[in-house]
């Protein structure tokens, strides 16, 4: 009777890992769900200015992978997004550095670093490492409407362009 309980007591415990298992690695095969996020399109100046950006280039190749990642890629590929934010913002052209941009890109550091850290606990958190992903993901598209901000003209420039327009035309 003893032999006959342990043995039970072994299966139900050999079902409950397995199920344990069998639920996270379902989790981590899930694809990341970043619907909500909207994407960013850069202003051809500012697309232009980047093309001469090599780490931006690579920063955006890698980040723009998230949507079709599963959470299992995003954990194998933290080490990557970590290194291309930190290139990145470690390589501001004199353009873009303005107190925006590099606000935007600490935000966006910040986020890589927190996914990379998530990633390394004991006994990660797979929900918390998709939220983070995703707003990893977003805070990238916020860095580039900063971006684009660089290009925007302002008020006085708009203000310039019309009085310059109005003393072209015949009176």
């Amino acid at each position: 009777f003893l032999f006959f309980t342990l043995g039970c007591k072994q299966k139900e415990d050999t079902d409950k890992k397995v199920s344990f298992q069998e639920k996270r690695a379902a989790l981590l095969s899930q694809k990341m769900d970043l619907k909500s996020f909207k994407t960013v399109k850069l202003l051809p100046e500012a697309d232009k200015a980047t093309m001469n950006w090599p780490e931006y280039m690579t920063a955006k190749t890698e980040i723009e992978k998230i949507p079709d990642y599963t959470i299992q890629e995003v954990i194998s590929n933290s080490n990557n997004l970590l290194q291309a934010v930190t290139n990145m913002q470690d390589s501001i052209p004199e353009k873009f550095n303005t107190i925006p941009v590099k606000s935007r890109m600490n935000v966006l550091f910040t986020k890589a670093n927190v996914l990379q850290q998530l990633i390394e606990q004991q006994q990660p958190d797979v929900k918390e490492i998709e939220v983070t992903g995703g707003s990893l993901y977003k805070a990238f598209g916020d860095m580039e409407i900063q971006l684009n901000e660089v290009f925007l003209k302002s008020v006085e420039d708009f203000e310039k362009e019309i009085e310059a327009s109005q003393e072209l035309q015949p009176k």
